[in-house]
């Protein structure tokens, strides 16, 4: 970890998503779209504090991805009381990601989600908000061709999935990179090679 005086980003929204009213969740994602490019300079600052990092290119390239993964590994932690959950007779106990982690995920999901829409053809970001109990309500995701039933991809989300198998000890080898290149062909395949066409 770096000494770089890094402000932890502070969504407008406290509680998950598909708790608030549809107007506060309509604000989180204009709220995510304004900041972002903000959070993208604080990130490029603080990856480029780094001295291994100095020449990070911050350009939205693929190969900027395998840069990013190689830095944010050493910028993962955890606190130090886990949480627990009982239930019935089981306790599960997990580390809980620091609020600066929490808050580089969203950097770095943002990061993540503006390299996609400029690499991938007909992506864009959207707004799942027609079912509440889908898992990623609320959350600015990115779909091919404004369709969601293609799929979504939650970069924030795909952020902190990587920050915790780090912290539990197993992270992802090939990082942003290959989650990168999975969510491409996913999103990238054909309304005929999904049984509509």
């Amino acid at each position: 970890m770096n000494a770089y005086p890094y402000e932890c980003v502070v969504p407008p929204v406290h509680g998950p998503l598909a708790t608030l009213p549809l107007k506060v969740v309509r604000g989180y994602a204009a709220w995510f779209h304004a900041a972002m490019p903000e959070r993208l300079t604080v990130l490029t600052h603080l990856v480029r504090s780094n001295y291994a990092f100095l020449e990070w290119p911050a350009d939205h390239s693929v190969e900027s991805l395998r840069e990013l993964w190689d830095w944010f590994p050493s910028e993962v932690s955890a606190k130090e009381e886990p949480s627990r959950l009982q239930i019935r007779s089981v306790e599960i106990v997990s580390p809980t990601p620091t609020a600066r982690t929490l808050s580089l995920c969203i950097d770095v999901g943002m990061y993540f989600g503006a390299t996609f829409v400029k690499n991938v053809p007909d992506t864009a970001w959207v707004q799942p908000v027609k079912n509440r109990r889908y898992v990623d309500f609320g959350s600015p995701c990115i779909c091919r061709g404004g369709v969601e039933r293609y799929g979504l991809l939650n970069p924030v989300g795909i952020a902190l999935t990587l920050a915790n198998g780090i912290i539990c000890g197993a992270p992802r080898p090939g990082g942003f990179e290959r989650l990168f290149r999975y969510w491409e062909r996913a999103l990238g395949k054909s309304a005929a090679e999904l049984g509509e066409g």
